[in-house]
């Protein structure tokens, strides 16, 4: 009898799962396909600061695993010129990994010189505070700004894309913006 009952329970639970997984891949729709506004659209002027695009290289689209981007420099007489580089990544699937220049610039050669974190004042809104990277190859020296842009707002954490928290927080839709400027170029 005892058999039985056993067997009659791990039938129900067969049933439940079975069920469950059914429910759940009829109802799940995969990732949420968001429109967005291309990022050459963004101003090529800002104030007296005029952008030049400068595309980044076949190798360097596919290690970053971006699906939009804008990359330019900004100049105006009598200063030195700064880089803007804006990432937009559609997905961000358990197992993909998010482009951070903590990774990327000392790939390529640059080594971190100092790290933290800035408050950067805006006009007409509150301070915001972003990543702060003081990179070194060879003579050169650049300082980065760098933050991730999401639904929820504005983050400057190297979080996993693959974290829960990330995920529910900038809803798998995460620009990464970056600012760089020389500090030192022989």
């Amino acid at each position: 009898m005892l058999k039985a009952g056993g067997s009659i329970r791990y039938w129900i639970t067969g049933v439940f799962l079975l069920g469950a997984f059914i429910l759940l891949h009829s109802v799940s729709h995969g990732e949420p396909v968001l429109q967005h506004q291309p990022l050459s659209q963004l101003p090529h002027r800002v104030a007296d600061w005029q952008g030049e695009e400068q595309p980044l290289s076949p190798d360097v689209l596919q290690a970053t695993g971006v699906s939009d981007y804008s990359n330019r420099f900004y100049a105006t007489s009598g200063k030195p010129p700064v880089e803007v580089y804006v990432g937009y990544y559609a997905s961000q699937r358990t197992g993909d990994t998010m482009h951070s220049p903590k990774n990327c610039l000392p790939g390529a050669g640059w080594e971190p010189v100092s790290s933290g974190y800035a408050t950067v004042s805006l006009p007409s809104q509150s301070p915001i505070v972003v990543n702060e990277y003081v990179i070194q190859k060879d003579e050169k020296k650049q300082l980065v700004f760098y933050w991730y842009q999401g639904a929820a707002g504005l983050s400057p954490v190297n979080m996993p894309a693959s974290s829960g928290w990330w995920r529910t927080r900038f809803r798998g839709i995460v620009p990464m913006v970056r600012w760089s400027a020389w500090l030192h170029h022989p």
